[in-house]
Formats: structure tokens, C-alpha cells, sequence
């Protein structure tokens, strides 16, 4: 069998540095899209389709090999069926483990566009006087961009060019204050 874990680790392990030095861009099912799932909108990739895999594949043939020849070489066992199942369930388990949790990290949608909860405690500028009974505009700054959001407040005018503080937003329109009630 030692011909075969040695083979199983050399293709796993080449594809492997290959796709760390070269990057995995989209090998995985042809027909499915980067969020892990179908082009139909479904976000989860069933376990059936993580064994067709190139990824699962990749991660089983190596952690197969590398298995079967450590308990070959460096922890002898006896009886040669252990060792094939210990390789095969560790080479499967590494396989499934890692697709799934490539396909989650994949699912999940990172952006640098902030929301409205991020704009609270930011103080801005008015752009359009703001009062009680009429709304105007501010402008703030949020992780590096430059937003104009609809103003209401309930603390008398604030005057075009002053400063106020985002108190609450809500519906896309922030509830603002005079910048100097800032808590310390």
C-alpha cells in the first residue's frame, strides 16, 4: 500500500501547493456560483456536490497519503486494513471540512460600504438647515466615504455649515443634535 499513499500525497499535495502559490479561482463545479450554491439562488452546496469537488479532492488525496505513510513509516501499525480506514476516514473528513468551510467563508458577503448603525455617534456637517419642523441634509464621513443622509432634530435649528452628531438613523434618515452635546 505504499506505493499508493505515496501517489495519493504527490497528486494532493501538487495540486495543493498549486493552488496556494497559484490561487483556486472558481475550479469547483462549473455550474455553480461563488456563493456555493446553484445559479437558481440557493446559498448551500449539498455533501454530494462537495465530493465532486476539486477542493474536497485536493484535501482528501493529500491528508490520505500523508496519513497512510506516517502510520506506515513513522507509527507502524500491524494490521495494514487500520491503517487504510484511519487514512481514508482522516483524508475524507480534512476533504469534507475543508469544502465546507471554503463555501461558507464564500457565502459570506464582506463590504466596505457602511450601514446605518455606523453612522451613529459621527458627527457631520449640515449641508441644509436642519429643524424641528423641516428636514434638511448632513454630510458625514464613514470608513472613507463621503455620505449625504436626510436630517430631522428635535433640538431647534441646526444652521447650513454647522456641526451636528448622529444620534439615530433610521429609514435612511438620520436624527440629529448639536455636535457639542457629544458625550466626553
Amino acid at each position: 500500500m505504499l506505493p499508493v499513499y505515496a501517489a495519493a500525497l504527490a497528486v494532493g499535495g501538487t495540486l495543493l501547493l498549486a493552488s496556494l502559490v497559484l490561487g483556486h479561482h472558481g475550479a469547483d463545479h462549473p455550474g455553480f456560483d461563488h456563493a456555493g450554491g446553484h445559479g437558481d439562488g440557493s446559498a448551500e452546496v449539498g455533501l454530494l456536490a462537495s465530493f465532486l469537488s476539486v477542493r474536497f479532492w485536493t484535501f482528501a488525496l493529500t491528508f490520505f497519503g500523508l496519513t497512510g505513510l506516517i502510520f506506515e513509516h513513522v507509527v507502524p501499525l500491524e494490521d495494514g486494513r487500520k491503517v487504510l480506514l484511519v487514512s481514508a476516514a482522516l483524508g475524507g473528513t480534512i476533504g469534507l471540512a475543508a469544502s465546507f468551510i471554503v463555501n461558507k467563508l464564500r457565502s459570506q458577503h464582506v463590504t466596505s460600504v457602511p450601514s446605518e448603525i455606523g453612522y451613529v455617534g459621527l458627527e457631520g456637517e449640515v449641508l441644509l438647515d436642519v429643524t424641528p419642523d423641516e428636514p434638511g441634509r448632513i454630510r458625514v464621513s464613514a470608513r472613507g466615504s463621503l455620505v449625504d443622509l436626510p436630517a430631522r432634530t428635535e433640538s431647534g435649528r441646526l444652521e447650513k455649515g454647522s456641526r451636528a452628531l448622529v444620534l439615530d438613523v433610521a429609514n435612511g434618515v438620520a436624527q440629529v443634535g448639536p455636535a457639542d452635546q457629544k458625550q466626553a
